[in-house]
Parts: C-alpha cells; structure tokens; sequence
C-alpha cells in the first residue's frame, strides 16, 4: 500500500521548514522544537529515501541536486495539503482565512494595530499575518496577498497604491525640552538613529533641505529596522527619520515629538499586491477595501 511507503510527515515538515528558512537553528524555530530533533528528523528521512539531501555549514544549509529536486516536489505538495485543509476548515468552521504577508515595520506598527477594526467591521474573515521584507511568489506559496514596497519591484500587474512613504524626524520629549532647534542644522549636531536597512535615509534628509554633509560619527547609532530604531528614539536614545505612519500612536500620545518641520517624501510608496487566484474573492475584496480605507484613499 502507498501508504507504507510515505515518508514520516513530521520529517517532511522538518526538511521543508530548514530549506525555506536556510538553516537547521531557524527551521527549528519556526517548529518551535529543538535543532537537535530537527537534525534526527532529517537524518531519518535521509536514511528512509538512501541519499543525502543537504550538506551543514556554519551559515546554513546548502541543499545536494537530489535534495533541491525533492524539496520543490515535497513543497509543492506542502502547498497543496495546506490549501485542501484550509478550504475545508473554512468550509466547516463558517469563516474565511486570509494569509497577509507584509514587511516586518509596516506589520508590526501599521497593520497588527488595526486588526481589530477589520475583524470589528467584517465578520466571518480571520486574517493570518506573516511577517517578511521580500515579495512572495503567490505560483509557490499559500499567501494571498502581501503589503510591499515598490522599492522591492513586485513585477505583479495587481497592485494597488496604499500612500506614499513621508519621512519625519522624532525624538523623546525630554531631548527638546528648553531646547531651540532654529536651524536645521542643530539637528545634525545630535545622535542621530539609523536603520540599516535603510542607511540612505539621513544623507537625502541633508540634501533636501540643504545641510551640510557629515559622516556618522561614534555617538550615533544603528538599528535593523524602523520598528528598532523608533523604540530607541522613544527611550530618548536620540533622533530618528522615521515614515510618518510608523508613529502615529507615539506623537497623538507624545511619546515623541517632531523637534523641526522638516518632512521628506522618500519617493518610494506601499502597495498592496494580491495573488490571481483571490483577486476576486469576496474576503480579498473587503479586505483590499478595507486596506484603502485606513490608507485614507
């Protein structure tokens, strides 16, 4: 019977998790096992299919030519599996599952916020969030939308414009407290917080308005993403040029504050890009109309 000569699943699951995520440490997290029994499970189905699959380094995984030609069968099949429970667990449970991707900043600070407005207004749909900074290939994976930005070049043909990306530099109450900044240039005097993702962001704030050039110097500091950098700011750490609609909470509540008007259009816009197969999906439908709606469009 076929059945007796399936692979163990939790194996399957194990080797698909460590090649998407490139590593048996980050495989196992997102497991939430130990990398240990990752590595058994791996080394079992190895020695159930009688050749290796992938080789060990020390940052990550490379896969063999049989193992890549096993992963995009057993992905595919992944994929399948996932989208027949789905619809069957959507089907019997009376709701619909809508799985957003969205980069981790705009998640984290724009979107998981107004969850509850969406759930609030559209009964019957349970949004399933993942965070990730590149674009999904909706011909390979189980996500039916994704928040991206146009810096990334999606090349979908379904993208719809949320709003444009306007930078602004905070800071914690405390730094500008009987404190003048009457020239922009005071500004540059500070510490000064960067994202290293984007580590352009404060050369083109000087070259907009015109301050002079400096280079980052020892009392500055760098931070991973805006998320990071905008907790440092609100710590009183120092100042950060931030997207607007990153902070809305933290300047209405005056956590930070905006020590100059000095904003910056960055040139770079958010969008929505939807999968083919749910550009006509009721759920996807009100979810896009919603989405429109907070972005104020």
């Amino acid at each position: 019977m076929i059945h007796n000569q399936l692979p163990p699943l939790n194996a399957i699951r194990a080797f698909d998790a460590v090649v998407q995520q490139g590593s048996i440490r980050d495989g196992a997290e997102v497991l939430c096992v130990s990398q240990s029994a990752v590595s058994r499970h791996i080394k079992h189905l190895e020695e159930f299919l009688g050749c290796r699959l992938m080789h060990r380094h020390r940052r990550g995984v490379v896969l063999t030519a049989s193992g890549a030609e096993y992963h995009r069968a057993v992905h595919s099949s992944l994929v399948g599996l996932f989208d027949a429970t789905t619809k069957l667990r959507q089907s019997e449970g009376g709701f619909r599952i809508l799985r957003v991707s969205a980069l981790s900043s705009f998640a984290l600070r724009w979107l998981v916020p107004r969850i509850t407005n969406f759930q609030a207004s559209n009964v019957g749909i349970a949004l399933d969030v993942s965070i990730s900074d590149s674009v999904p290939d909706f011909t390979d994976s189980s996500i039916d939308c994704a928040v991206v930005s146009d810096a990334q070049g999606s090349g979908h043909q379904n993208e719809t414009p949320l709003f444009p990306e306007e930078l602004h530099v905070v800071c914690a109450p405390e730094l500008v407290r009987g404190r003048s900044f009457g020239r922009l240039d005071d500004i540059n005097k500070q510490t000064l917080l960067h994202t290293g993702s984007r580590h352009e962001l404060w050369n083109q704030w000087r070259q907009q308005y015109g301050v002079p050039h400096r280079l980052a110097s020892d009392q500055d500091l760098f931070f991973q993403d805006f998320y990071i950098a905008i907790a440092a700011a609100v710590s009183g750490i120092g100042f950060a040029l931030v997207p607007s609609f990153l902070v809305e909470e933290e300047l209405a509540t005056k956590q930070l504050v905006a020590p100059i008007s000095a904003p910056m259009v960055s040139g770079r816009h958010y969008q929505l890009v939807i999968s083919e197969r749910k550009e006509r999906d009721p759920a996807m439908v009100a979810f896009k109309k919603w989405m429109l709606a907070q972005s104020g469009l």
